[in-house]
């Protein structure tokens, strides 16, 4: 069991890599365009919205999409040529740096880093020493029984 300590919280939160940060924007995107389309909808054609308003929706929301609307096409194209423009700098300091290579460390190591106090500290095992650690403290709160034992109990 080797003790690691990283000399910062575990709280902090490297800067994302660009494709994981597009993928969340389109996203957004999407979600925020689909609600645009339907207050338009509802705005624009408000007889058709009031019989579908009375369908009975048990107050969740509704699965259906809202239909296409010619007015906000040139709107959403613009929305998405916005996100396929979106250029990033790297601007990082040495903390996120750092961050970013203890990550990757971490992430290539075949042991498993667990902590095991209430402090910052943190340990590598191998993956039996940890299995083994973790049905020792089990244990020694709780008692293995036969699952026939188990079964007895509850037939009587």
């Amino acid at each position: 069991m080797e003790p690691i300590n990283l000399g910062y919280s575990t709280k902090n939160i490297p800067v994302a890599q660009p494709k994981e940060y597009l993928k969340c924007l389109v996203t957004k995107t999407e979600s925020f365009l689909r609600r645009i389309r339907w207050k338009a909808y509802h705005f624009l054609k408000p007889d058709e919205s009031a019989e579908s308003a009375s369908q009975e929706t048990f107050g969740f929301r509704s699965t259906k999409s809202p239909p296409p609307m010619k007015e906000l096409e040139e709107f959403e194209n613009r929305m998405f040529s916005i996100i396929q423009n979106v250029k990033f700098d790297k601007c990082q300091n040495e903390f996120q740096k750092t961050l970013t290579k203890d990550l990757n460390n971490i992430r290539s190591e075949d042991k498993v880093l667990m902590s095991a106090d209430k402090t910052t500290n943190f340990y590598k095992l191998d993956a039996p020493s940890y299995d083994k650690l973790l049905d020792n403290a089990i244990t020694k709160s709780y008692k293995k029984a036969n699952a026939n034992i188990t079964s007895m109990q509850y037939s009587k």
